[in-house]
């Protein structure tokens, strides 16, 4: 396989990981929506799915709802990505990123 066909594949895995957490983990309405992103960066891709709820609909610890993926996601994104997170400063936002 040629190195931008791995790139892809990976990029497109991530973002499916990160768009199931966020559907499954933070939406609790079937209209609401997600905005999915990449963005080619010097040296590595971002991808990113961002969540413009409202207030009350951000995960949080209290309603039991948690934003960081975990069990085989998390070890799938844990094994792909050189870097992965959440921003909450604005709008929640998880991201993962792959060497290109």
């Amino acid at each position: 396989m040629d190195e931008i066909e791995s790139v892809r594949e990976a990029a497109v895995l991530l973002t499916s990981e990160l768009a199931t957490n966020a559907i499954v983990n933070w939406r609790s309405h079937a209209e609401d929506e997600i905005e999915l992103r990449a963005q080619l960066l010097r040296d590595r891709l971002r991808v990113s799915v961002i969540d413009r709820a409202l207030p009350e609909a951000v995960p949080n610890t209290r309603n039991g709802k948690h934003p960081n993926p975990s069990g085989i996601a998390r070890r799938v994104i844990e094994a792909i990505a050189q870097r992965w997170g959440m921003d909450s400063d604005g709008p929640v936002c998880m991201w993962a990123e792959i060497a290109v």
